[in-house]
């Protein structure tokens, strides 16, 4: 039994099973496939490595942008809503540690100098 690596499909292909195949498959060992799946699994990311090489590589992760920060930073304010409105069950000291928590969520893009050095406040009660 033969196994393959297709770069166009990103697929592996058995010979005994697979009559036909793309055709830039080339030929992987047995142990390679079980380390390639093994790898996915564990979160890294098959690559083609040149021709006919293939192998694991970490995830690309996209850089943050400030729409992005925005964005979380506006979904946590409003999920907070509710802790500012008057009729709220809190204690005074709770209703001020959410105050103090949404006023550091709006001063976020003004405290940090970009968005990969955010970091985000405890939510009050979790600390």
């Amino acid at each position: 039994m033969q196994y393959f690596y297709s770069p166009s499909t990103a697929g592996f292909y058995v010979d005994s099973v697979h009559s036909t195949m793309p055709d830039d498959v080339f030929p992987i060992s047995e142990q390679l496939h079980e380390d390639l799946l093994a790898g996915q699994a564990a979160g890294k990311v098959i690559t083609l490595l040149g021709v006919a090489n293939v192998g694991l590589t970490d995830p690309v992760v996209p850089e943050k942008t400030w729409d992005d920060i925005r964005d979380k930073r506006d979904e946590l304010l409003t999920q907070s809503d509710w802790t500012q409105t008057s009729d709220n069950a809190l204690s005074e000291d709770m209703k001020e540690e959410w105050r103090v928590y949404r006023k550091t969520l709006r001063d976020i893009p003004s405290t940090f100098a970009k968005p990969s050095l955010v970091v985000w406040p405890a939510i009050p009660g979790e600390v």
